[in-house]
């Protein structure tokens, strides 16, 4: 897992630099793909990590956490499309 937080991190930097300078979509896209790639190794292992200790309501942690998830990705698209969108 620690070998993903530098690419993640990368990313990140590489997107907030691309946002920053706005070279062009290209540039954006491929630093996207950085951050999202990286946490496509990321986000399953900590999700194992967090339940490890909650063997016994592991099944309803994971819908609960997949409902936080799911509603603030919701939540900060509405907030795009409510401020900067229109």
């Amino acid at each position: 897992m620690k070998l993903v937080v530098g690419p993640l991190l990368a990313g990140a930097l590489a997107v907030a630099m691309v946002a920053s300078l706005a070279p062009g979509p290209w540039a954006l896209a491929a630093a996207m793909m950085l951050m999202i790639g990286s946490m496509g190794v990321l986000v399953p292992s900590a999700n194992l990590a967090m339940l490890a200790p909650f063997p016994n309501v592991a099944d309803m942690a994971a819908s609960i956490g997949m409902l936080v998830t799911t509603s603030c990705g919701a939540l900060a698209v509405w907030i795009y499309a409510e401020t900067l969108g229109g």
